[in-house]
This record gives structure tokens, sequence and C-alpha cells, in this order.
């Protein structure tokens, strides 16, 4: 029986009730407590109890199953454990990114008593409530036009997640597939959210190595070639959906590549995708012994090539050669072509070689005496650090290195940056103080534009400026706010930070509710758009997005070392598919 605890109790029991909490709590080695452990899991789609479950207490190697409503108990166990209880069933998850998020596995430290028995105090109770989401399903049958099943054929799907203030369609690994002897495939263990579907091109037969001249063209659901034209597979906690989808076994074309070397090397990697299409097909070229060339076959599209060519090495040896000037660096190029009805020969590709971008450093901090007084008193003291890296880019290639307050006046070196458009980025490390206030290499200024490196590009250096002086901003919700999330039944909601005058800079995020209702940061001093929603992520670059964004939130500019404070609303309108990543969806199923 719970027990409120409301009746006047003496000093000495309150004393003794404190002394048992305490050494459970803090050093449960010293305890004969016998902890009761009570509890239920329920399904987060419906709050209903789940039976069947097989709940565990890791530490201490005890099992049991929920019964028929959903409740599960474990006896006489030691006060000492400081364990963890764990929830499984197949057919639900325990994880993933959004609300309301499954909580199947709890720690009993951080479970406060439910009950303490009056005769016995070392006799305990405590109670649990797990949550499980139950899966989403995806079935379908892949066949030809003529209803021919087509086994072997890879698939997998998308889910759309931000990146650099950007929407962007990216593979979700686990659901890579292949269909049956039938056509027929399975994609379990999905979350809540908004997929899509998509095949990879195929020679046929299948197993060819693409040194055939027929075969499947990257196909999304329900059976176009192009990413615009997909339809998006919506799914609800628990959902089975078919998806059956047709392709067209049609004419591949040969594509052959030499390249602008004399000697052509060995092709470490090629990638190429439909432009507009989508994440890239990987197509494994062959070498042509004879030619002196590689050769691949494609189906009909534009299409963008990227390659790396590492230089010739003689037959079996253990590391690579050398290109006759002698460098041994690899080469990286890209080139475009179109794909129709003829073979097409793309011949003295042009390649570059990575280059290295130094970076100059000036340290502009006030508050140095700040730092050797802290040093001189023995205080623990985190000098300011920055990671300065490359971000976003096409070759995925993104070299950082790291700037520290030892060093006011710094001389690094990006070393081997591939050609790619990038985002330069000054990131402070956790508990710094100290941020970029100026970045720019030649004329462009990379807090605003990004930095384009390929053929033709001068090398340029670049000039960072690193100073100490933050604002200090304080956020405040409005009481409407905090009453529309109680009413919401929102635990949470997003602060996010975007900025205005320096678009190329990290947006600041955290969280609000009533907890927590007043947040002090620490901001890099200009021009920024605050705004509270209770979703997960913001395309912020949109422009759609920014305009509702510019309508719902407050915009304000702060100086270096100066204080400011913003009163929000909550925006829950800002809850839609062009605003917020289905994938951490509070609860709702989007488009």
């Amino acid at each position: 029986m719970r027990r409120a605890l409301k009746v006047p109790l003496s000093l000495a029991f309150l004393s003794i009730m404190f002394l048992l909490l305490l050494s459970v709590a803090t050093a449960p080695a010293q305890t004969d407590a016998s902890m009761t452990i009570r509890g239920v899991v329920v399904s987060t789609a419906d709050q209903k109890p789940i039976p069947d479950v097989s709940v565990s207490l890791v530490e201490a190697h005890r099992t049991a199953m929920t019964n028929v409503r959903g409740q599960f108990e474990f006896k006489d166990v030691s006060g000492e454990a400081q364990d963890l209880v764990v929830a499984k069933k197949a057919g639900f998850l325990c994880a993933f990114q959004g609300w309301p998020a499954p909580h199947c596995i709890q720690s009993l430290s951080n479970v406060p008593f439910d009950d303490v028995d009056m005769k016995d105090p070392n006799r305990i109770m405590i109670r649990v409530t797990l949550t499980m989401m139950p899966e989403a399903i995806i079935t379908g049958r892949i066949a030809n036009p003529a209803g021919i099943p087509v086994k072997d054929l890879h698939l997998a799907l998308l889910v759309r997640n931000v990146q650099d203030g950007r929407y962007v369609w990216g593979v979700l690994g686990s659901t890579f597939r292949t269909t049956d002897a039938d056509g027929k495939f399975r994609i379990g263990g999905l979350a809540p959210g908004t997929y899509l579907m998509r095949t990879t091109s195929a020679v046929d037969p299948l197993d060819s190595r693409y040194d055939a001249d027929h075969g499947y063209a990257a196909t999304w659901y329900p059976g176009v070639t192009r990413q615009d034209n997909a339809q998006p597979l919506v799914l609800a906690a628990g959902q089975s959906l078919t998806a059956n989808l047709s392709v067209t076994n049609e004419k591949f074309q040969l594509i052959t590549l030499s390249w602008a070397r004399n000697q052509p090397g060995s092709l470490g990697s090629i990638g190429m995708g439909l432009s507009g299409n989508g994440p890239e097909d990987y197509l494994n070229p062959i070498w042509d012994q004879a030619r002196q060339l590689y050769r691949l076959y494609a189906p009909a599209g534009r299409y963008k090539v990227t390659f790396t060519l590492y230089p010739p090495s003689e037959p079996g040896a253990a590391n690579p050669g050398a290109w006759p000037d002698g460098s041994k660096e690899p080469y990286f190029g890209s080139a475009e072509l179109s794909v129709e009805d003829q073979p097409v020969t793309l011949t003295g590709i042009p390649s570059q070689q990575p280059i290295d971008i130094p970076i100059h450093i000036a340290a502009q901090l006030t508050q140095q005496d700040k730092v050797k007084a802290t040093l001189r008193s023995y205080e623990v003291y985190r000098p300011p650090k920055i990671y300065f890296q490359f971000r976003e880019n096409e070759s995925g290639f993104n070299p950082q290195t790291l700037w520290d307050a030892n060093a006011p006046e710094s001389e690094l070196v990006f070393k081997k940056v591939m050609p790619g458009v990038y985002a330069v980025e000054g990131s402070p490390l956790h508990g710094s103080d100290a941020y970029v206030a100026s970045l720019t290499c030649g004329g462009t200024n990379l807090l605003r534009d990004p930095l384009v490196v390929g053929p033709g590009t001068p090398a340029c250096g670049i000039e960072a400026v690193v100073r100490d002086d933050l604002a200090s901003l304080t956020v405040d919700l409005t009481p409407e706010a905090l009453a529309g999330m109680k009413a919401d039944q929102v635990p949470v909601s997003v602060l996010a930070l975007i900025p205005v005058d320096n678009p190329m800079r990290i947006p600041m995020s955290c969280f609000a509710g009533p907890s927590n209702e007043a947040r002090n940061l620490r901001i890099p001093p200009g021009t920024w758009l605050a705004v509270i929603f209770d979703g997960g992520s913001l395309a912020w670059r949109e422009p759609a997005v920014w305009e509702k964004l510019m309508s719902l939130g407050k915009v304000f500019t702060i100086a270096p070392g100066q204080s400011e404070t913003v009163q929000l609303n909550r925006s829950p309108e800002l809850n839609d598919a062009r605003v917020k990543s289905p994938v951490a969806a509070f609860g709702a199923v989007l488009p």
C-alpha cells in the first residue's frame, strides 16, 4: 500500500528513515535492505499493457514474464544491487528518435522508494513503469511488368534527417534487404515515421559484376526512376504496410573511363548517381587490361562520376607505388555525362591532388587574468578549446584540428583536403568560453558562405579570430507556453537559436519546459532568431521554413559581453513535415 507519510513523525524516526534512504542511495553495500520490485510494461502507442514481456534484473540474473495485465514482480531483491530492469519482446522497440520515446530500461538507483514497511524499515517497495514501442513493418513483392518475380534484387528504406540546416534523405542501413526467389521482402523493426523505398541498380544477371548490357535501373516506390516522384510510406506504431514494386528490365549502355595521367594507376572507388535522383549508386568498374581503361554498364540517365585514383604499384606489392613525379598521394576527380542510347567514352578526366590549407588563429582573449588567478588557486579549469573542421562535403572527408588557449597565436594546417564544397566551422568544446568571431579565406567570409575547393581554385589560407567575450542570454517561457505544454502533455520543448547574420555558424539548441522555465545561455554576439517548438530538428535554411520561423520566432541582436532577456511563446504549429524531421515526430505521423 502506498503511504503518503503525511502524519506527524518523531525526529528519531525521521532520522532513521533518512539514514536508511541515504545508505541505499549512496552506500548500497552497507545495508541489508530487501526490496520488492513491482512494475508494469505498457505500449507507447495506446498505453495498454503488454503481456508476455521478458523483464530482467541484469546484475541479479533474474527474469520474470509479464502477465495478461502487463505486470511483473521481483521479491527479495538485495538492497545492495544498483541494478537495471530491462524489458524485451520480439516485435517491440526499446528506443528510437521520437516522442513518446520508449523507456524499457530503468536503473533502480534512479527510482524513488514507493513504500517503506513501517514495521520493518529494511523492507522497501519499488514500483517501475516500462514502456515499449510496437514495431512497424513493410512487406512487399518486386516483379517485372509481366508479374514475373525479380529475385536477389537489393532494396532499402531512406529516412529524412537534417544536415547543415537542410533536409537530406539517407539510406537507413538496418533496412537493407534482398528479395527471395518469389521476389518477396520484409522490413521490420521500424519506428513511426516517413520513409522512401528504393531498389539499387543491378545488371542482369545480378552476379555479373556489371559486365552485362541489360539490367534494372534504381527504382523508387511505387515504380518511378526519380526521387522527386517517389511516394512516401507513412507508418504509425505497430502498423503493417504492403508496398509492391514493379521494375523494368532495360538496356544498359557501356561506359568507358580513362584518365589524364599517362599511367592510369588503380581505381579505389567510383560513384555514379542520376542527377537529382537521390543517393548515388556505387558501381564497380572493371579494369580492361588490353585497352588500359575501366568499363562499366549503366542505365540511361544523367550522371555525375566521382572517383579516387591511386598511383600504380607492382602486382602483389604491399605498399602503393608512386606517380612519375614521385608523389604517392591519390588523385580525385569528377565528370558529368549523359547516357542515352549510345555507348559513352570519357577520356582524359581531369584529376586533382589533395591540398594542404593553412589556418592562422589569432586569439583576443579578455579573461587572461581570471585564467591565471584560477590556476594559482588550483581550481579545476579548462582553457578555451575549439575544434576547427570541414563539414558536409561531397567526398565525405572531414579534416579537423584542435586549437587551445595555450597557443593564442597558432598556425595550424588542414592536411590533404579533397576537392569539394565545405562548411568550415569552429566549434567550442563543451564548457569553453571561446567562440570564433571571424573566419575568412581570401575574400570569402566562411561564416556566411561555404569554401569551394576544386580544380582551378587557388589555395588560400584561412584567417580566424577567437574571442571569449560571450554574451549572456536568459530565455523565459510565457505562462501561455507552459499552460499549452501541460495541456498537450508535452514534457519538454526545444529552444533553437539560429544565426541570422552568420548563417554558416552552427545553430544552438537546448530543452525548455515546466522544470526549467528560464534558460541561461552563453552565446556568441550577433543577430539570432529564437524559437521554441515541440520537435527534434529544424531545416532552418529551407526558404519556406525560414519564412515561417521569422514570423513565429523573435529576432534579437546582442553585443559582446552584453546580457539580454527574451520571453518566448511556444510554437506548436511548427510541427509539420516542412519544419520537423519525421523521425523526430512527437507522437505524430507526418506525411
